[in-house]
């Protein structure tokens, strides 16, 4: 699947689309197989978060909490995408929620807050990561390029770091 920018300024959600997404065979079941990998993951965080808890973990309120969040998420997303927002409008929200709802749920010290923070901005990163190279689907987050394993085997992939030449970042190094 080819992604095809169909929009110059300002940025916004749709931006970035598929092309023909509804005749992309199993659309719905990437969209469903991202959230449920997400909610794992999400869920995995916010456990390995709390884990030095007194009285154990409180998985009903953990699985509340990755659901409204990645749930939530995943479809103001989708509708912003639908509706042409601007895509600080489609990001912004999902990403506050991310971060602040599992603190106040919780009632995270700074510490335990600390580290929530350090893995919602990876786990994100992971889902996309996992599904562009084991199964090509790049649809999670399609800016970030991350070839495939299918592309690296067959010598094509060329990830978008890499088209970026050295020579640009020269300017931004400090003389010796």
């Amino acid at each position: 699947m080819r992604l095809t920018r169909i929009r110059q300024q300002p940025f916004t959600c749709s931006s970035w689309i598929p092309d023909r997404l509804d005749a992309v065979p199993g659309s719905e079941i990437r969209f469903y197989s991202m959230m449920a990998a997400s909610l794992v993951v999400v869920g995995a965080a916010l456990a390995w978060t709390l884990r030095r808890r007194e009285g154990g973990l409180p998985w009903p309120r953990i699985a509340v909490v990755a659901a409204a969040i990645v749930i939530g998420g995943m479809f103001w997303g989708r509708i912003g995408a639908d509706r042409g927002l601007p895509s600080t409008l489609c990001l912004l929200p999902p990403m506050a929620a991310t971060l602040l709802v599992p603190p106040l749920a919780f009632r995270m010290t700074a510490r335990e807050t600390a580290t929530w923070i350090l893995l919602a901005a990876l786990s994100g990163s992971v889902v996309h990561v996992l599904f562009s190279f084991f199964l090509g689907w790049k649809e999670f987050m399609p800016i970030w390029d991350v070839p495939s394993l299918r592309e690296v085997a067959a010598g094509g992939a060329q990830s978008s770091w890499a088209a970026i030449p050295l020579s640009s970042f020269a300017s931004s190094w400090p003389a010796k």
